[in-house]
């Protein structure tokens, strides 16, 4: 929506500050009623709970549209950090394409701040 008006690092400003109020008003909300509900379980204070929710939903939906994100994107992007490929058969049989074209395997660091490669 607003990604094609204006500029990128707007864009992010802006839908930050959206899904960080969406949070403080709705999270808050949630989260006394929460506490309300476990001195009180009565249905009103159930259903008050769930339209609250329902508002911190609708906020964060908000967000996301504005923000134009697209998880796939996302997801094909972080992939080959876990030496995983998009297109896998159900044999389990791969792509001819390469896991990690640079031939750079990920690390992860242990207790001891030694690097153990991931296979």
């Amino acid at each position: 929506m607003l990604k094609n008006i204006i500029p990128k690092w707007l864009n992010g400003l802006t839908v930050g500050v959206v899904l960080f109020s969406n949070t403080l008003l709705w999270g808050c909300i949630v989260l006394a009623l929460g506490l309300i509900k476990l001195v009180l379980p009565m249905v009103w204070v159930s259903n008050l709970l769930h339209s609250a929710y329902q508002g911190w939903c609708s906020g964060n939906r908000l967000g996301l549209k504005l923000s134009n994100a697209e998880i796939m994107d996302h997801l094909l992007a972080v992939l080959p950090i876990f030496d995983l490929r998009p297109y896998q058969s159900v044999t389990g049989q791969f792509s001819p394409a390469p896991i990690n074209p640079t031939g750079i395997k990920p690390t992860i660091k242990v207790a001891n701040n030694t690097e153990v490669d991931q296979d």
